[in-house]
């Protein structure tokens, strides 16, 4: 995962870099390495980060064209 991906993905569940950081237990500086590219990203914080469900949207209709 790249950290843009890993950024985005974070993003996707409504986290801040303070809010999944404390999830995992870790300090905030950690998620901002591993988006700014300087932290690697393991496989096992990929599969952490993804195991957080999405926000369900409702009422969501897209107009038509």
């Amino acid at each position: 995962m790249t950290p843009a991906q890993y950024r985005t993905e974070r993003q996707r569940r409504g986290l801040t870099q303070a809010g999944l950081a404390a999830l995992l237990g870790l300090a905030r500086e950690a998620i901002v390495r591993r988006e700014a590219g300087t932290q690697r990203i393991t496989e096992e914080a990929a599969i952490a980060l993804r195991s957080f469900p999405r926000p369900k949207t409702k009422g969501v209709r897209h107009a038509a064209p």
